[in-house]
C-alpha cells in the first residue's frame, strides 16, 4: 500500500510540474493609464486662416487636468485663452491600458465649444518608486473667434504628465 500511495504521489508531482508555469508569474505588456494627467494644448494651427497675421498663434494656449480611473470614463476640465477671451469646458474621457491611448471629448455648453483629443500615453522613464508617464498627441477645438465671429478649427499639439497613478 505505501509503494502505491509513493508511486501516486509521485504521479501527482510529476503531473503539476508539467503544467506549472516556468520562469516565475506572468505580466501583461498593458500600459497603467490610471492615474492624473495634466498638460497644455499647444497651437499649431487655425482653419480658416486668421485675417489678423500671427494674433491666433500669439494669443491662443490651452491647460487642461483630467483623470482616468481604471474601470470607469474619466473626466476633468481645461482652460482655453483664446485671442483674449477664456473659456472653461469639461473634458470626458477613456484609455485603453493595451494601446497606451487617451481619447477625450472636450466641451462647453455655453460658448458653443467642442472638440476631440487624442494623445499616446507612454511611461517613458523611472524615478525613485514609481513610473513617470507623458503624454504626447494632438487636439482639434472647433470655436467662434472672439476676432472675426466665424467658426475656427483649432489644432493643438497635446504634451503632459501623470500627476499621479492614483485619482
Amino acid at each position: 500500500m505505501r509503494k502505491l500511495l509513493g508511486l501516486l504521489l509521485c504521479f501527482v508531482l510529476l503531473q503539476s510540474q508539467v503544467y506549472a508555469l516556468s520562469g516565475g508569474p506572468v505580466f501583461s505588456n498593458q500600459n497603467n493609464t490610471v492615474g492624473t494627467y495634466a498638460g497644455a494644448l499647444l497651437l499649431e494651427s487655425v482653419f480658416p486662416a486668421n485675417p489678423v497675421p500671427n494674433l491666433g498663434e500669439i494669443a491662443t494656449i490651452g491647460i487642461f487636468a483630467l483623470q482616468i480611473p481604471e474601470e470607469d470614463l474619466g473626466s476633468g476640465v481645461f482652460v482655453l485663452f483664446n485671442q483674449g477671451v477664456i473659456t472653461r469646458g469639461t473634458i470626458e474621457s477613456f484609455a485603453d491600458a493595451r494601446s497606451g491611448t487617451l481619447f477625450g471629448i472636450l466641451q462647453d455648453i455655453v460658448s458653443g465649444l467642442s472638440g476631440t483629443l487624442d494623445a499616446q500615453v507612454t511611461v517613458s522613464r523611472s524615478f525613485g518608486i514609481g513610473n513617470v508617464a507623458d503624454l504626447a498627441g494632438n487636439a482639434s477645438i472647433s470655436v467662434e473667434s472672439p476676432v472675426t465671429g466665424v467658426i475656427e478649427r483649432l489644432d493643438f499639439q497635446v504634451i503632459g504628465y501623470r500627476q499621479s497613478t492614483s485619482i
